[in-house]
């Protein structure tokens, strides 16, 4: 839907609308982080097309999907105040070494969890489990 900002914040974000495929892994690729800052996530794409796009991630802490990639992956940090956002983005923007760390940590558990193998491999043992093979 529309997003309506009011005139303070016109100053600091630009909605883009749509934007193609390219576009957006463009827009990853040139992020120094990516913020997710959703509480009601069941996997979030998002996080993981940043990490495949070299950018690290900063998440809600009280949303456990992303808390927990962040955790399983070290790809990225946890907020759950303005205070701590303010703190994490102050670190990553100054220390630019730790950001690439954490883009190539979040890229290696994209790769290993989620490629097709892997992913067919868990669909077919929850089958199993469930006595549906």
């Amino acid at each position: 839907g529309e997003v309506e900002l009011n005139p303070i914040d016109r100053k600091h974000i630009i909605d883009l609308g749509y934007v193609d495929e390219q576009d957006k892994i463009d827009a990853y690729s040139a992020a120094t982080i990516f913020c997710q800052p959703s509480i009601n996530e069941s996997l979030s794409i998002v996080i993981m097309e940043s990490w495949l796009a070299g950018t690290p991630v900063m998440v809600h802490s009280k949303c456990k999907v992303t808390a927990g990639h962040c955790l399983r992956s070290n790809g990225g940090l946890m907020f759950g105040d303005f205070y701590q956002f303010n703190e994490i983005l102050d670190l990553l923007m100054e220390q630019p070494q730790l950001c690439q760390a954490m883009a190539e940590n979040g890229r290696r558990y994209v790769q290993t969890e989620y490629n097709w193998n892997t992913v067919l491999d868990r669909f077919e043992s929850a089958m199993k489990k469930f006595g549906f093979l």
